[in-house]
């Protein structure tokens, strides 16, 4: 075509509907005579440049609002000035060339776009429409068009030339109105516009070139840069005019551009790197990268701050899988690149689309905005693929980075490397949204380490798969650090940004498998506005993960729809039968409030620490959990302010539930402490909510902690330690180990009609297992007013109610007055007799007991004499005081009432 084109019928339509209602509006075939409008069109400058004909292989768009047609030129009217077309669409039509410029016809209004990446020849790009009531359709121009030229005696052979007009909108998305019959151009209120068109000159030089632009006011006028892939003749850029109006349908003449170029300044070495000191160098450096050279052992530095960068360096096109990938040393030295790109073809992006092992990307700051509707897009570098290593240190993004797919981050979109790969010392500002695998810092890591590295700007994940069950390969996470990792280690990160997902978000990492999170620590929120997984640190693990020594100060809040929320984890399954598959919890601490409120939808757990842990078989394939403390306030509200019951809503301190789904799993939850208020639900406990064991001998060792929070239940089932497990562990040795734990927190249920609530200072509803060498000086009530008469049946000082005869209470003890009974009378096992009393609150036992062969008259004695090779023992200051001779400590002990601490 040689400026707009024309149109025959095709043999065949396809229909266009993401652009349309819908709805079925065909009718008897009609035959339209398309032409250019004579009285306004071809008098303008543009058609005084060229003839106004059809080429053969054009297609145009024709809709009546609803249906459409793509219809294609046949040889026979190729060379016309007008043609004959016919469709059976009913109506009114709108009719728009070319046919890949139509978004959205309405009403006589059309969304379209002008391309930013152009061949240059006449009328190419341009855009014409036209509404049609009756059989003739007058197309209209609705664009403008700027000419120039190649020098012939150009040094080098030019490859491109941009026209940029800076904060201007000069391709993208623009709106026309055609309802008075004149086009009428608009600008689209918060839609993203490249400052630049790219026209590709691919070598002919001496010959005119055409660019099609929006029509408008460029207050910044033009500058036109040409660019060839002669480092030695890389670049010339020319401002042509400091301000100008292009109204529709105008024509500017840009003039000659290519008989002065530059060499980029130095040779590539390490002692003389090339150098980038304009918008012109940098863009002859990209598309230098760009036509496939690597730059292998060469070195660039940038010298100045650069503005306004459309063309990334390096890119990955997945339409033909072809990759053109950056390796050598690129040195920001500490400057500034201004970013504005906007990619809708299928290739990664970033100021680096992609790099390679061997590349090391240092000391640049990235500002503006990356937009893609494709997978790897970042600030810094899209893509990297490095089996033998890569690095990006030192490095700053500012930029807002958002794309419609997957894989995005502030500094890596996706990282694929098989070792060696790191980011080191880079933080990130610029708000970070995309589909899945987004992150702060990283969107995706296979084999990497990021390290010292902090992010500040909200990240949002929008797209999920709905299933909070996924394995390790599911790609659903986003975090304030990285959103998916595989085979990595981050470490000692910080995350101060708002985080929110769909599935699976987390502080520092949103979902991930085989990783190290260590001496990390979050400020920001983290939220679920769907059904998934959200965590204060991680959102989720799965098999083989450690969290080690983290921090989380960030609310984490979840819906009724999110599946587990915790103020580290929200999720941990090691759920392989086979392999080593530990993940272990240690040393992490939460300050942060946990809430998850909702009026629709089932949480299945909340906790302080781990939202849910699931084990598969005995070590070394289960979850383990040792030296945490939660001092946040963990709260599940529902439909009436958390006054509903809530069953199957399990909620804890450390962990909400634990569920274990074979033999011998012996899950631990050793020396943790629980300060924060835990409120709501149904199986509530100040340590674990509900321990879930589904086999025969299954069960979780609660060792050596202690609860010092209020624990309120909304339905029942509530504990100081445990909230309670599941009534199918009747099966044989199933249940929960209560060891050398201790309670003075206040257990209460919501409501005082409740006639059998399962409350108690230890434990709720025990299944199982044993409560050994405890104590509570907790009060066990209702929230208010007086219990019902026989509550007794399933409250109790330790326990609320045993559920079957293979449970055992013994060596345990209890402030006297906290409760009539040690456990519910109700129980299907009571304690073992001589073995369990209560204390007064100087410590002296209500009756003497017989331990290791010593009588004991104090709760102190006996409890020490119970346990005389653990980390803890219990001495005498003021009062009977819990003390630590170990490595860790979960606290100062635990006020007995009295002056003292236990």
């Amino acid at each position: 075509m040689l400026f707009v084109a024309a149109l025959a019928i095709a043999s065949a339509a396809c229909a266009r509907e993401e652009v349309l209602d819908g709805g079925q509006t065909r009718g008897e075939l009609r035959t339209f005579t398309c032409s250019f409008d004579e009285e306004t069109q071809t008098k303008t400058d543009i058609t005084k440049q060229g003839k106004t004909v059809w080429s053969e292989g054009d297609k145009i768009f024709v809709t009546n609002g609803t249906e459409s047609d793509t219809l294609t030129v046949d040889s026979k009217f190729a060379g016309q000035r007008y043609f004959e077309f016919s469709t059976t669409l009913e109506g009114k039509i709108y009719v728009v060339y070319p046919c890949t410029a139509a978004k959205e016809v309405k009403d006589g209004k059309f969304t379209l776009e002008v391309p930013s990446n152009q061949n240059g020849l006449f009328g190419s790009a341009n855009i014409a429409c036209a509404v049609a009531e009756d059989r003739y359709v007058k197309m209209k121009n609705v664009t403008s068009v700027l000419r120039f030229k190649v020098s012939a005696d150009a040094a080098a052979a030019v490859k491109v030339v941009s026209i940029n007009s800076v904060n201007n909108k000069v391709s993208g998305l623009f709106s026309v109105d055609m309802t008075s019959g004149s086009p009428v151009v608009s600008t689209i209120e918060g839609n993203t516009y490249s400052s630049d068109v790219t026209v590709a000159v691919d070598g002919n030089n001496g010959n005119a070139f055409y660019a099609t632009v929006i029509p408008g006011t460029y207050t910044a006028g033009f500058t036109m840069t040409a660019v060839t892939l002669d480092p030695h003749n890389a670049s010339e850029s020319k401002s042509t005019v400091s301000d100008k109006e292009l109204a529709v349908n105008a024509y500017y003449d840009l003039g000659t551009i290519g008989d002065a170029l530059k060499p980029l300044a130095g040779e590539g070495t390490q002692g003389n790197p090339w150098q980038i000191s304009s918008l012109a160098d940098f863009l002859a450096f990209a598309y230098y990268v760009n036509d496939g050279n690597n730059m292998k052992d060469q070195y660039v530095r940038l010298m100045e701050n650069i503005k306004n960068v459309t063309t990334p360096v390096g890119y990955y096109d997945a339409s033909i899988n072809v990759k053109k990938q950056f390796i050598g040393d690129f040195d920001g030295n500490g400057k500034t690149v201004s970013l504005n790109i906007n990619q809708t073809a299928r290739k990664s992006c970033g100021l680096f689309g992609a790099i390679a092992e061997g590349a090391n990307i240092h000391d640049v700051t990235v500002e503006g905005t990356v937009n893609s509707t494709f997978d790897d897009a970042a600030g810094v570098c899209g893509l990297v693929n490095a089996d033998n290593g890569a690095k990006i240190t030192n490095c700053v993004n500012k930029a807002n980075v958002t794309s419609t797919s997957s894989y995005v981050g502030g500094i890596a979109g996706w990282v694929d490397s098989k070792s060696n790969f790191a980011i080191d010392n880079c933080s990130n500002e610029g708000n970070i949204k995309g589909g899945r695998s987004v992150g702060g810092i990283c969107g995706s890591v296979r084999t990497g380490n990021i390290t010292n590295s902090k992010n500040s700007g909200a990240v949002e994940a929008t797209l999920t798969n709905n299933n909070i069950s996924d394995k390790g390969v599911d790609l659903n996470g986003v975090g304030g650090i990285v959103g998916f990792a595989n085979g990595s280690f981050v470490s000692r990160c910080s995350n101060s940004g708002t985080v929110t997902c769909v599935n699976k978000g987390g502080g520092i990492l949103g979902h991930g498998s085989w990783f190290t999170v260590s001496y990390c620590s979050n400020t920001g929120t983290v939220s679920s506005n769907g059904f998934g997984v959200n965590g204060g640190i991680v959102g989720s693990a799965w098999d083989n993960a450690n969290i080690l020594n983290c921090q989380n100060d960030g609310e984490v809040n979840g819906t009724f729809k999110s599946g587990w929320t915790g103020g580290i984890v929200g999720s941990a399954r090691s759920a392989s039968k086979t392999g080593k598959r530990v993940i272990a919890i240690k040393n992490c601490v939460n300050n942060g409030k946990v809430n998850v409120a909702g009026t629709e939808g089932s949480t299945q757990g909340v906790g302080g620490i781990v939202g849910h842990t699931w084990s598969y078989s005995n070590a070394p394939n289960r979850v383990e959990i040792y030296y945490c403390t939660n001092n946040g306030e963990v709260t599940v509200t529902g439909k009436e302010g958390g006054s509903v019951a809530q069953s199957g809503i399990y909620v804890g301190g450390i962990v909400g539930q634990s569920y274990d789904n074979n033999n011998w799993t012996q899950i631990p939850i050793y020396t943790c402490l629980n300060t924060g208020k835990i409120h709501g639900g149904q199986f509530v406990g100040g340590i674990l909510g509900c321990f879930d064991g589904r086999a025969t001998k299954s069960r979780t060792d609660i060792n050596n902690c202690e609860n010092r929070g209020e624990i309120i239940t909304n339905s029942d089932r509530a504990g100081g330690i445990l909230g309670g497990g599941r009534t199918n562990q009747t099966v044989g040795g199933c249940g929960s180990r209560l060891d050398n734990c201790l309670n003075t927190g206040a257990v209460k249920y919501a409501n005082a009609e409740t006639a059998k609530p399962l409350v108690g200072g230890i434990a709720g509803a025990f299944s199982g297992g044993r409560i050994y060498n405890c104590y509570t000086s907790g009060t066990v009530t209702p929230v208010s007013g007086s219990p019902v008469e026989n509550v007794e049946l399933t409250l109790g000082a330790i326990a609320g109610k045993s559920l079957n005869a293979n449970a055992e209470c013994s060596y345990s003890y209890y402030l006297e007055g906290v409760a009539a009974n040690a456990i519910g009378t109700e129980s299907a096992r009571k304690v073992t007799e001589g073995t369990v009393c209560s204390a007064t609150a100087e410590g002296v036992l209500a009756a003497a007991v017989k331990v290791n062969n010593v009588s004991c008259t104090n709760v102190v004695d006996a409890l020490n004499a119970m346990w005389p090779t653990n980390d803890f023992y219990y001495d005498w200051t003021t009062g009977p005081k819990y003390s630590l001779t170990g490595k860790v400590s979960i606290g100062d002990g635990l006020d007995l009432g009295n002056g003292g601490k236990l």
